[in-house]
């Protein structure tokens, strides 16, 4: 099930305490028109974010309609440019995309 690509039991984002399950929204939108930095965080504080986080700036050119689209297939996903982000986490460590699997960002 495709994770902030669609609209999903969006009623819960109501309350910042959701208690069972997901709800995201598409974010895709947001992110490629009006943001510059993508964080995702622990449920553990109700008021705000969590005592844990990871964050990263996004990378400029992207498109609404192939960003985080890996419904398209994996051949397609692993063929798109992409471009190498520095993940920033809570504890101070950072991390740097080398490979596929490092959190490399198509576009």
């Amino acid at each position: 099930m495709g994770r902030l690509v669609r609209n999903y039991n969006t009623d819960l984002l109501k309350s910042p305490a959701i208690r069972s399950g997901y709800s995201c929204i598409d974010a895709r939108p947001l992110a490629v028109k009006h943001a510059s930095e993508v964080m995702l965080s622990s449920g553990d504080n109700p008021g705000g974010i969590g005592c844990k986080w990871v964050r990263w700036e996004l990378p400029s050119g992207s498109e609404i309609n192939s960003w985080w689209n890996h419904g398209v297939g994996q051949a397609k996903v692993q063929a798109a440019v992409t471009t190498q982000v520095t993940v920033k986490a809570w504890n101070g460590n950072t991390k740097v995309g080398k490979t596929s699997h490092d959190c490399p960002q198509n576009v």
